[in-house]
């Protein structure tokens, strides 16, 4: 390693525990030039270990592991071989990345000590750790199972009701990032496969998506059965045909309440008022 490289992955180490993104992101532009290689090491490193790195002082620019890992990403993704040390593409990469940082936008939206929300945190926790797991990586550059198991048992995933509702957008942006996720799992003309998840993990990422789904029904199905038409529509844009819901059942029932309550309401006085 020559003296200039030398010193540039100091002051890159030491941007990184003082979490100064952007100086860290120009010392390794800089690096880049020099070794390329080491620049790719060092920003896989931080994304292979989801931003979680010892001592360091988190700032107002960059406030947290998930949010380093995710910015660590799309820098990481400007080189070549971006993904060489994990067993998926790029695409899987970064959407595992972002699906890290909504989860965080999520855990940052509890108040800590909420009695109400007290329990969503915890589940949320869990998801996190479901997609640090996804991440890691060994020594040999394959994904390291051999960490603990994170269960989420979709009944857990019922606490999350009030947050779903009060932060719906969010909640979509998460399901489609899902979506997206299970869809490149399942795409068999990957050129340099797309990094299969575990059944266990899969099991989770539906169970979200359908608890989302749930809740809007739901809240869809209360707003109806008292009158308020009004009440349903914004939960409307929520609703998705392929996120685990039977469109036989849910679907077509608040679908007919709603076209009744229409009918009901703005039709019937026109005509037979």
């Amino acid at each position: 390693m020559g003296r200039e490289t030398e010193i540039l992955s100091r002051l890159a180490a030491n941007h990184l525990h003082l979490a100064q993104f952007e100086p860290l992101r120009g010392v390794l532009l800089a690096l880049r030039a020099r070794n390329r290689d080491l620049a790719r090491d060092i920003l896989q490193t931080i994304v292979a270990r989801s931003g979680r790195v010892p001592n360091v002082a988190w700032s107002s620019s960059c406030s947290s592991p998930a949010l380093l890992t995710f910015l660590s990403t799309l820098e990481l993704l400007q080189l070549d071989n971006a993904s060489s040390a994990w067993n998926f593409d790029s695409e899987t990469l970064r959407l595992r990345a972002e699906f890290l940082l909504l989860v965080q936008d999520l855990i940052d939206l509890v108040p800590e000590g909420d009695g109400e929300l007290g329990n969503c945190r915890g589940v949320l926790d869990k998801i996190l750790e479901l997609g640090v797991k996804s991440l890691r990586v060994d020594g040999d550059g394959e994904i390291d199972e051999s960490g603990s198991v994170t269960v989420v048992e979709e009944g857990e995933l019922v606490s999350l009701r009030k947050l779903i509702l009060d932060h719906a957008r969010v909640f979509d942006s998460l399901c489609w990032n899902i979506h997206r996720q299970i869809r490149h799992r399942e795409c068999e003309d990957s050129g340099e496969g797309s990094g299969e998840l575990e059944e266990e993990d899969v099991r989770v990422l539906r169970g979200i998506q359908r608890t989302v789904q749930v809740v809007h029904l739901d809240a869809m199905r209360d707003s109806l059965e008292s009158g308020d038409a009004e009440g349903a529509i914004p939960h409307i844009r929520s609703l998705h045909f392929d996120y685990g819901v039977e469109e036989q059942s849910e679907y077509r029932y608040v679908s007919f309440c709603f076209f009744l309550f229409e009918f009901d309401a703005c039709i019937l006085p026109r005509e037979f008022g």
